[in-house]
């Protein structure tokens, strides 16, 4: 006999109504138990009056609505096949030792840790499953533990008032940004989520973000943030002199590292020509012009320093250190892509480009407006 079952395992093994709500339903959370889930798929009884026959093993057909289907009951397995399979995705391979470590490569660790990291690992790998695959009930319940892990960060910010943010925190609403990258749900959602986690970046110090997990996650904060600078005309804290160099002290800068570097530089020129700033002088443009040349001329050796970098084998850094053997043994011609080890590294491919286009845009600007006297308000149009 095939018959479909109804509500969660806990609901049917005490024999009563089960509300089948999709994350747990009224019952379980009334008593104060996980809820296993709603079992929405196919359940083969045997038929028989048999006694062994009836006391047998039951076999379960799993529908593929809802990965909630899987949850065993202590969610361990879940979270971590939930992560595994998203950081699989997202986090390229490792090559090369001048590579960080990516901060996603810590998830596992962070996976039942805590409430906030919990509802924030859920809706993130949720939300990317179902773009991934088009299902929507597993973006529902996604939305569902994306405002729940809305609700568990702004409680959990409070108690950041009274102690310094830990990498776990910082790693919570960098996870609910990417939520907003995969399922937007209002505009610029994702960019309060990065502000936020960079100011608990910044809380944090530049001393302590020279190794392990901080480092890591200020160097993928750090790029986000340029690019966001550059888009939103505001300055970071990422572009001031200790920002840029005390994290660097026993990791030293890449040529991405510098690309970054120079668009910090480039928001700050941006910033001077803000509209709304008013009106400036003539000999300031010239000023601002001869430091757009230095600029470019360091654009220009940066760009030939990380092609070149682009251009070297994988072995090539570790020569001076490995034998004659181990170099026949490894011919690897790979190419190094630094970055922050997840999809954030093919960036700097385009920030060459986008950065030759932002200085001569402001080139242009300041010849073209250095031209019209030495005294004028400059105004949009």
């Amino acid at each position: 006999m095939v018959r479909r079952t109804r509500g969660c395992l806990r609901c049917a093994r005490r024999k009563i109504k089960c509300d089948q709500r999709t994350l747990h339903c009224k019952n379980c959370e009334r008593i104060g138990k996980l809820c296993p889930g709603v079992y929405q798929g196919l359940l083969m009884v045997h038929a028989c009056s048999d006694p062994s026959a009836s006391s047998g093993p039951t076999i379960g057909i799993h529908s593929s609505t809802s990965l909630s289907t899987l949850q065993p009951s202590n969610g361990s397995v879940y979270e971590q096949f939930l992560i595994s399979t998203f950081v699989a995705y997202l986090a390229k391979p490792r090559t090369g030792n001048l590579e960080p470590e990516s901060w996603m490569r810590y998830l596992p660790t962070f996976a039942s840790s805590s409430r906030i990291m919990t509802c924030a690992i859920r809706a993130t790998t949720l939300a990317f499953f179902a773009q991934l695959i088009g299902n929507v009930a597993m973006k529902v319940e996604a939305n569902q533990w994306y405002a729940t892990a809305l609700h568990e960060e702004q409680a959990h910010v409070q108690q950041l008032l009274y102690h310094r943010p830990t990498p776990e925190d910082i790693c919570a609403p960098l996870l609910l940004m990417y939520y907003e990258l995969i399922h937007p749900t209002t505009t610029g959602g994702w960019m309060k989520h990065l502000v936020g986690a960079s100011k608990l970046v910044e809380l944090i110090g530049p001393e302590n973000c020279q190794t392990g997990l901080c480092h890591s996650l200020f160097r993928a904060l750090r790029l986000l943030m340029a690019c966001l600078s550059i888009s939103s005309g505001k300055i970071s804290h990422f572009a001031s002199a200790q920002w840029c160099t005390i994290p660097f002290t026993q990791n030293p800068k890449q040529p991405s590292d510098n690309l970054i570097d120079l668009l910090f530089s480039a928001s700050k020129y941006l910033s001077i020509f803000d509209p709304q700033l008013g009106g400036y002088t003539a000999q300031h443009l010239v000023d601002q012009e001869d430091s757009l040349i230095l600029l470019i001329n360091k654009l220009t050796e940066v760009e030939s320093q990380y092609r070149l970098q682009m251009e070297m084998p994988l072995d090539y850094h570790m020569q001076c250190q490995a034998t004659d053997a181990e170099k026949v043994a490894s011919p690897q011609i790979n190419l190094i892509v630094i970055g922050s080890d997840d999809f954030c590294s093919v960036v700097p491919f385009s920030i060459i480009p986008a950065s030759w286009v932002i200085l001569s845009h402001l080139s242009i600007l300041t010849k073209a407006d250095a031209s019209r006297g030495e005294q004028f308000d400059y105004h949009a149009a």
